[in-house]
């Protein structure tokens, strides 16, 4: 009998519930109403995204071992170096994939940090400060949250799974303001003085410690839905560089999220822009190529065998 079958058959039972409600959204029919689920950025959670965008091959064995290096640590080195045991767990792991990939998730959220500068009470406006405004952006980096820990004992690339992402949005996004009632921005303000005030008196007399004691954090909803490949960062370092989609952003005046001061959603009454559109159609066009190729071979490897 074998060892790891029963405890695998159980883990990916449990692994495709989580899937399925990780991704899962309130029944209704108004579409703006759904609630989707973002995941924070994880080398789990980015291994799988790989899978939905289709960036991996489930006919490459290292990509099939590695996502359970990366997912199943204890499964990894109980039976990897068992050629007979891993051989089924590794089948297990490509039907898993094969079955749930489309449940995977795509949206994600992305923190970072943010600094507000003056309140214009007539126009009921907080400016950021400037040094922390974004300006008509398109792309950014973000890594995975463990990307400098030890994945499974190891800390060298893993094949097939970057732990960073170059992210392309379809729109440029732009953020140097944003609309606050007196009421928030107020008990906002109150609550950071309250910093301010435990400076020494050479630091409070300088007007600029005022603003580095209003921090907050700006979150980014993004869903992902394609794949570009990878680029090379400053650091030399190889990252996926992926297409998405900006559909909200949130303020938090914690770094623990818990006390939100602004919101707004993107995905209500959202048209694809032209380049977005161009995009799709290309991804579709060469994920049809590459799924023509793979039935291409599959029927000349049955000719063969016949």
């Amino acid at each position: 009998m074998r060892l790891f079958t029963k405890p695998l058959a159980i883990l990916l039972a449990a692994a495709s519930l989580c899937v399925g409600l990780n991704n899962a959204h309130a029944s209704t029919n108004e579409v703006e109403q759904r609630i989707f689920i973002y995941e924070e950025p994880t080398m789990k959670k980015f291994s799988q995204l790989y899978w939905a965008i289709s960036r991996l091959n489930l006919d490459n064995t290292v990509h099939l071992d590695n996502f359970m290096m990366i997912n199943e640590c204890e499964i990894y080195n109980d039976y990897f170096n068992h050629e007979f045991e891993w051989l089924q767990v590794r089948e297990s792991t490509k039907s898993y994939i094969e079955a749930n990939k489309k449940k995977f998730p795509l949206r994600f959220q992305f923190t970072q940090p943010l600094r507000l500068g003056e309140y214009d009470i007539g126009k009921k406006e907080f400016e950021v400060f400037e040094e922390y405004q974004i300006q008509n952006t398109r792309r950014f980096e973000v890594r995975a949250s463990d990307s400098r820990l030890k994945i499974c004992g190891k800390r060298e690339v893993i094949e097939g799974y970057p732990r960073g992402l170059m992210v392309e949005l379809s729109r440029p996004f732009e953020f140097s303001s944003f609309a606050l009632e007196p009421e928030i921005a107020n008990r906002f303000i109150s609550e950071k003085l309250e910093r301010f005030k435990a400076l020494n008196k050479n630091q409070q007399s300088r007007r600029g410690n005022v603003f580095m004691t209003r921090d907050a954090y700006l979150v980014m909803k993004v869903k992902v839905f394609a794949s570009k490949g990878e680029v090379r960062t400053q650091e030399g370092e190889f990252i996926a560089h992926v297409l998405g989609v900006l559909e909200g952003i949130e303020i938090y005046s914690d770094q623990n999220k818990y006390n939100m001061i602004y919101e707004e959603n993107f995905r209500k009454n959202r048209t694809r822009s032209p380049l977005e559109m161009q995009y799709i159609a290309e991804y579709e066009a060469e994920k049809a190529a590459h799924k023509k190729k793979a039935t291409s071979q599959e029927s000349l490897n049955q000719l063969k065998t016949e």
